[in-house]
């Protein structure tokens, strides 16, 4: 692996992608330094992401100072650092991020699977401005320990800024059981309407939410917001929520029985601090129409910014 002629105080920001199992941070040491350590003086902002291969342990990336070589031997400084990113599968991940975590430290983003995100609740310190978790594949039988790990987040109370963002489908989500009571920023790939409805009702904290794929096979509003819309809408009272940006997919093979567009017309009408709301495929002309239609009625809808979700 080949670097420019940097030195290691002279860096700003620093990002290492798909980094390989014989990666050193050999190429940043001074040899002319009789100290093994290392010491990004003005780094600012450091992005880790090892790959896709099985790296059997952090030793492998030159993190861990125990167990290795004379030639990896180095012990790590970022008294500047800021923003850390790692994405990591099969590390373990309290050893990576020890070596990271300076009092300057302001944001924290960590994407993996379970067992890495609890490793790092273990040493995340309690003075961060954000923390920006990822995390991928929860199965079913997994749900207990999701709970009380998520829960666990935010009972520690480490960061003012919390971002959870799920990569895997929540069909039989229990609402009852979560306490993300100062969750900022949820994004999640499926759930039912239902349990997306629960969630704004519970989290009211909540500013930005995203759903990648709303299913609605279950008809959830049908009762209460019929699929033909006269000139009065139903009297339904708004939801106690901050959500000012609204990301929403409707896949067809989720919807029977029940028109997309008035799923849109149910959330613009009850998100009355809804700013920014990105729906896909052309639903945008209807619910632009909606607003027209509407927003003289209902002045809310006016403040509403409608956009096509790429």
């Amino acid at each position: 692996m080949l670097f420019p002629l940097v030195t290691a105080d002279t860096l700003e920001s620093l990002c290492l992608y798909k980094a390989p199992p014989d990666f050193s941070w050999r190429q940043f040491w001074d040899e002319k330094s009789a100290s093994k350590q290392i010491t990004f003086s003005n780094l600012r902002n450091l992005e880790i992401e090892f790959g896709t291969g099985r790296l059997g342990s952090s030793d492998s990336f030159g993190l861990n100072n125990n167990g290795l070589g004379n030639h990896n031997h180095f012990q790590l400084r970022f008294p500047s650092l800021r923003k850390l990113s790692t994405e990591f599968w099969y590390i373990s991940t309290d050893i990576i991020l020890r070596e990271f975590l300076p009092e300057s430290l302001d944001y924290v983003r960590i994407w993996g699977f379970m067992e890495c995100v609890e490793n790092s609740l273990l040493i995340i310190p309690r003075h961060i401005k954000t923390l920006d978790i990822h995390m991928d594949d929860v199965e079913d039988t997994e749900l207990e320990q999701f709970y009380a790990l998520t829960n666990k987040i935010f009972d520690m109370s480490v960061a003012d800024y919390y971002s959870l963002s799920f990569h895997n489908s929540f069909f039989h989500l229990d609402i009852d059981r979560i306490n993300w009571f100062s969750l900022r920023k949820l994004v999640v790939l499926r759930v039912t309407m239902e349990v997306a409805v629960g969630i704004l009702e519970k989290l009211t904290m909540l500013e930005i939410f995203q759903i990648n794929a709303l299913d609605t096979d279950e008809g959830y509003i049908n009762d209460v917001w019929p699929n033909s819309l006269g000139d009065n809408l139903p009297e339904l009272d708004p939801l106690n929520s901050r959500v000012s940006y609204l990301g929403l997919s409707c896949e067809k093979d989720f919807n029977s029985g029940l028109q997309t567009p008035q799923i849109f017309y149910y959330f613009m009408f009850r998100l009355r601090k809804l700013e920014r709301f990105y729906v896909d495929n052309d639903n945008n002309i209807f619910c632009r129409a909606f607003i027209e239609r509407h927003g003289s009625q209902y002045e809310h809808l006016n403040n509403i910014g409608v956009f096509k979700k790429h």
